[in-house]
């Protein structure tokens, strides 16, 4: 029996045969019998300069020895190339989770497929993703929109990450943030001989962190920030967060904001309170500590940060489903969101004035530097509910805009992070009487399409509007809302509708715009929806999503160019077939050319509209069955007008294009039986 090893070199596929004599099995990993095990093959980031074929042999694995003479296995060196091009998503979420096959009696082993004991973080898991928004074809109208990922990070590289940035250079770098957001996992020495590490209910003396959770470097932990070069592609650990020479020990980091003003980055560490400020060489310039300066300068009782209760998982009293024992920062000085607008920084506290999160702000002087002038900015109204703000950002018009995420609830077998479908998008106004300050309640965002349409994860970003035809518009660069978001098109009422649109149970992101408020977009019919990983899970799963950043507009043309003249006009109105029981679209396209125009194509550039794509003599007036869509769904008909002569003769024929745009009421359209 021979076993086939294939390699790709210079577009030459070489087909090596090893005796199986030289290899040897062990569980379903196939090593060679020096003990090298060989890579897998790996999709490539950016696989069309690659020929086209997407796949590339990576390169050997990397080791070094820590300081306690241990083998650390490094991250696989990546493709060199640039990382960002053109108006990119970029998301986190977690890896996932495998099973990892234990060596048991024969007895055991089918107890142990379904068994949490032998679940553990998938290295290979994508745990963060960037992904082209640069045009969907179609107007917002609820539907699934799947791309390829441009690139893709693994938990074997950065670990566990949720806060997420990008800079302003030439070639944008990405930074990702370490987080607890997704559990913490410990495993301890494999007592039971079954040939894979125990994991834990508790913290031990011999305790240690599940593969997976930090990263490869092996300087990498709770306080990791991970820099991608936006030139070559490869991953460095940027920093390490500490406080008083102490590394995080598991809450992890809050999120990460960067300054282009100053040309910095400001990180909040959960663990702490305190607000990192580095420069972009990785150097922690100072920081500020919300529970003296902040609290203190608004004549509130300090809260100083409390050594004692860091926790480290092995102490006996860590516990991986209680969160209460990973030694989080007090509520009144714990800081997660932040973000930049003008010469302040915005941070969001879990407690102040009052029990509730709150948001406040710290000026930043011409150095950068923290000014001594933090101030209350204003406390989620009673409305809302009372979880932390994980992220948060400024519109054109300079509302506040901040993302929740729900409170912790961390399962044994990765099922759940998060409380389930609770938390909110908000927006808070800016008013000027009696005093500057913030509008007294906040508006919200409809999230997705399941339970109470608040379905967000704790990340918002903003980005390029889009027009009806799904074109980015290069001069509106903060008119979209994106949001992260679980189980967005998952919705019994609507199930029929959102089934023509794409997949139900997408875990990823939301794109709407941002002047639709709830009340004027709820369900969110006007909207994308974006997977994050493609991987779409048939059991229930909550806060497996985290952050959202969107890397800017598109480059604007060079010079404008003078629009072409119509060759066709079209319009379109709705009417209620009764004896169908169904809308229909009624279409009038006028001919402004000479071209001999006798057929028409009709098509849906969604593909929900199940009555669509037809072809048909060309007529002044059409009539188009709208089903498939929802109530206050967007549709829209393409329409292609031709010589239907040339077309059936095989030969080029020139095309008449044009489209109609339509929403779908909010009534439903009744059969009437006679």
């Amino acid at each position: 029996m021979l076993k086939a090893a294939f390699f790709r070199t210079w577009g030459l596929a070489t087909l090596t045969l090893l005796p199986f004599a030289a290899l040897a099995q062990e569980g379903s990993t196939w090593v060679l019998a020096s003990g090298t095990a060989p890579a897998p093959p790996q999709s490539a980031a950016g696989a069309s300069a690659l020929g086209g074929a997407g796949w590339v042999q990576p390169a050997a694995s990397r080791s070094v020895t820590d300081g306690a003479l241990r083998r650390v296995v490094l991250a696989r060196l990546r493709p060199q190339a640039a990382l960002f091009s053109g108006p990119t998503l970029i998301s986190t979420g977690f890896a996932g989770h495998v099973y990892q096959r234990p060596i048991l009696p024969t007895a055991d082993r089918e107890a142990a497929r379904t068994s949490p004991d032998y679940q553990f973080i998938d290295l290979d898991g994508v745990v963060a993703s960037l992904t082209n928004i640069d045009g969907y074809g179609f107007a917002p109208n609820g539907a699934e929109v799947t791309r390829p990922a441009l690139d893709r990070f693994y938990a074997r590289e950065v670990g566990q990450v949720f806060g997420a940035t990008a800079d302003d250079a030439p070639a944008p770098n990405l930074y990702l943030t370490a987080t607890s957001a997704y559990g913490l996992n410990i495993v301890g020495p494999d007592r039971n001989d079954d040939h894979q590490p125990d994991r834990l209910h508790q913290g031990e003396p011999q305790a240690r962190w599940m593969a997976g959770q930090w990263g490869f470097d092996p300087l990498s932990g709770p306080g990791s920030v991970w820099r991608v070069d936006g030139t070559t592609g490869q991953i460095t650990l940027f920093a390490t967060v500490a406080t008083d020479g102490l590394a995080n020990s598991g809450p992890g980091l809050g999120n990460i904001a960067f300054d282009p003003t100053h040309q910095q980055l400001f990180v909040s560490d959960l663990q702490s309170g305190l607000i990192h400020r580095f420069d972009l060489a990785g150097h922690d310039l100072d920081q500020f500590d919300h529970g003296l300066a902040g609290r203190s300068r608004d004549g509130l009782p300090p809260r100083p940060y409390d050594g004692s209760a860091r926790s480290q998982i092995t102490d006996f009293g860590f516990d991986p489903q209680a969160p209460e024992t990973w030694g989080f920062a007090d509520p009144m000085r714990r800081v997660w969101g932040l973000a930049v607008q003008g010469d302040r920084l915005f941070y969001a506290v879990a407690e102040g004035r009052a029990p509730r999160p709150e948001v406040w702000s710290i000026g930043l002087d011409a150095q950068g530097g923290f000014s001594p002038d933090a101030r209350w900015e204003l406390t989620l109204d009673p409305a809302r509910p009372e979880f932390e703000i994980s992220d948060m950002g400024f519109s054109a018009d300079g509302a506040l805009l901040l993302a929740q995420r729900g409170p912790r609830a961390p399962a044994f077998d990765f099922s759940s992070f998060t409380q389930e479908g609770t938390a909110e998008v908000l927006r808070y106004t800016r008013i000027a009487a009696p005093a500057l300050g913030w509008s007294a309640a906040a508006d919200h965002y409809a999230v997705g399409f399941a339970d109470k349409l608040t379905n967000t994860t704790g990340g918002l970003a903003l980005g390029p509007a889009y027009d009806a035809l799904g074109r980015l518009d290069g001069g509106d660069c903060t008119g979209t809302l994106w949001t992260s978001g679980e189980n967005l098109r998952n919705s019994g009422p609507y199930a029929a509708q959102l089934t023509a649109g794409g997949m139900l149970g997408v875990d990823g992101a939301q794109a709407q715009p941002l002047r639709l408020l709830y009340d004027q977009n709820a369900p969110p019919w006007v909207s994308y929806q974006t997977d994050f990983d493609a991987i779409y899970p048939t059991d229930p799963q909550t806060g497996h999503i985290g952050d959202v950043a969107v890397l800017g507009c598109p480059p604007k043309p060079e010079a404008a160019k003078p629009a072409p003249q119509a060759c066709a006009t079209s319009s379109v109105a709705l009417h209620c077939d009764a004896e169908s029981g169904h809308y229909v679209a009624d279409v009038v396209v006028k001919s402004r050319t000479t071209l001999p125009l006798t057929r028409i194509k009709l098509t849906d550039p969604s593909g929900q509209l199940l009555g669509l794509p037809q072809e048909l003599d060309f007529a002044k007036r059409l009539s188009v069955p709208v089903t498939g869509l929802g109530p206050h769904q967007i549709g829209q008909i393409a329409i292609c007008a031709f010589d239907g002569t040339a077309g059936a003769a095989g030969a080029p024929y020139d095309c008449c294009n044009t489209t109609v745009t339509f929403e779908t009421p909010a009534q439903a359209c009744k059969k009437v039986i006679k």
